[in-house]
């Protein structure tokens, strides 16, 4: 089983800004060698790793323009369209004082493009 871990304080503090590619491209390379990396069925049935998640930018800024929104906010559901598959909703958060704050429910997007579907070159 595959199991999301948070990351430390020292590196939240060091690394959840910004990362440099040169920083960032070993560290990818080396999610999509582990055996317990997050797989993805394609529509032709291939497993593959499940690499990155792409939102349109007209989406997010969207979710941007409303109210005082300080962050956007994924969460893993199950897709409307077909209970066997799952989706990921986006939607903003407010939050100014860092403490979990409050999720904008007026406006959400519940798709988004899974690569390996559609991935960007690096």
């Amino acid at each position: 089983m595959t199991t999301f871990s948070f990351k430390e304080e020292e590196e939240v503090n060091g690394y959840s800004d910004e990362i440099t590619w040169t920083l960032a491209e070993p560290l990818i390379v080396d999610y999509s060698q582990r055996p317990d990396a997050m797989k993805v069925e394609l529509p032709n049935g291939e497993v593959a790793v499940f690499k990155a998640l792409r939102f349109s930018k007209e989406h997010i800024e969207n979710l941007l323009k409303q109210g005082d929104v300080t962050d956007i906010y994924l969460m893993f559901a199950t897709s409307p369209l077909n209970a066997n598959n799952i989706t990921i909703i986006a939607g903003g958060v407010v939050d100014p004082s860092n403490t979990g704050g409050t999720l904008l429910t007026g406006l959400l997007y519940d798709y988004c493009e899974p690569c390996p579907n559609k991935c960007a070159a690096m």
